[in-house]
């Protein structure tokens, strides 16, 4: 493997994974959480969940809206940046990690769900298994901004 390094000494095949990384997990938490947070009945109604019956959770769901739409802001800003921040990857995959490994409890304890949401759940791990073991390895190199 070439040693050819980026500014911030990570190889920049690394570098460019992280990137492409950073923008798929980014546009994926702002579609969903501006989804979420701006149509809720909506997106979840794509899911066979009926939140119409339920005017109460709309405040729940709204939140969590938010918090993924802030944090997808995050993840596609900090590719404007030299080098991204270790702290970005980590709010990346606190949100894909506990959401996933949240789809799998259900899974386990109370059925299985519409195929969009085990897809979901698939992807969430995916993404924040990925994340984190990026962090690990920066972290590992201390080559990371913090």
């Amino acid at each position: 493997m070439a040693r050819d390094c980026s500014a911030g000494g990570e190889p920049v095949m690394a570098a460019k994974g992280l990137q492409a990384l950073m923008l798929v997990g980014g546009l994926v938490l702002l579609g969903v959480g501006g989804g979420i947070l701006f149509a809720p009945g909506v997106f979840y109604e794509a899911y066979d969940i009926d939140l119409f019956a339920q005017t109460g959770l709309y405040s729940e769901v709204r939140a969590n809206g938010a918090t993924l739409l802030i944090a997808g802001t995050l993840m596609l800003a900090s590719l404007f940046r030299r080098e991204i921040p270790s702290g970005v990857i980590l709010v990346g995959a606190v949100i894909y990690l506990p959401h996933g490994l949240g789809r799998l409890f259900s899974m386990l304890v109370d059925g299985l769900p519409a195929s969009g949401l085990i897809i979901a759940a698939v992807a969430e791990l995916l993404l924040g298994l990925l994340l984190l073991r990026a962090l690990c390895w920066r972290l590992k190199r201390g080559t990371g901004a913090h």
